[in-house]
């Protein structure tokens, strides 16, 4: 066993409660092999778990690899797999901080816009401001002059907002879902014509409900 610890590579304990509570010479077989790798950088100690049991002391410090529990071609594909890997070093070093390593953009600056971006930044000026007053036929012929439209429109108002004519004035922009987050306690929606509502989700103090366009 002596000249066999000396020559080793590679020493492999085979984790299992017997090795761990009864083996006399476990210890003294794997304990060379940590010696001459305490970093675990060469990897010349691979614990390898064939029954369930839990390593202590200096064998905790190691990473093992689990068969226990497995099917044959599974605990064989695990054991091939784990003693394959490499610890290994970087190939290059960390980059300083605050660098920007080339090929890469940085932070956005606040309030500017993003290389994509579709959705209209500025306020539509015939809508803003005007979402009790502002009628479905209005915002339909809004959506058509400025020549923007969307599948899915998501509302937002605040909760002590009359919801009925924000969803008539989104209306026009929802080619077919209107989605209105409200407080769970609020009544349901009126929803615009041409709108019939689906099953709201509730989350909470938080409900969404659905319109589809008919």
């Amino acid at each position: 066993m002596h000249s066999a610890t000396q020559r080793a590579v590679h020493t492999i304990p085979v984790l299992s409660p017997a090795y761990l509570e009864s083996s006399p010479f476990g210890e003294a077989e794997w304990r060379p092999a940590f010696a001459a790798d305490p970093s675990g950088e060469a990897r010349t100690l691979i614990p390898v778990r064939v029954q369930p049991c839990q390593p202590t002391g200096l064998l905790r410090t190691r990473v093992y690899i689990d068969v226990a529990d497995r099917g044959e071609p599974e605990a064989r594909q695990a054991l091939l797999t784990g003693v394959e890997q490499r610890a290994g070093r970087p190939t290059r070093p960390p980059r300083f901080p605050g660098t920007q390593p080339a090929g890469e953009r940085g932070p956005r600056y606040p309030g500017a816009l993003p290389p994509v971006f579709g959705v209209p930044f500025a306020s539509n000026p015939l809508l803003a401001g005007r979402a009790e007053d502002v009628t479905e036929p209005e915002a339909t012929a809004s959506a058509a002059r400025f020549g923007v439209s969307f599948d899915i429109v998501f509302l937002d108002p605040p909760y002590n907002l009359n919801v009925d004519p924000v969803l008539s004035a989104a209306a026009g922009y929802a080619q077919r879902v209107l989605v209105v987050e409200r407080a769970t306690r609020s009544a349901d929606p009126v929803w615009p014509e041409g709108f019939e509502p689906a099953e709201p989700r509730r989350y909470g103090d938080t409900t969404l409900w659905y319109g589809w366009r008919s």
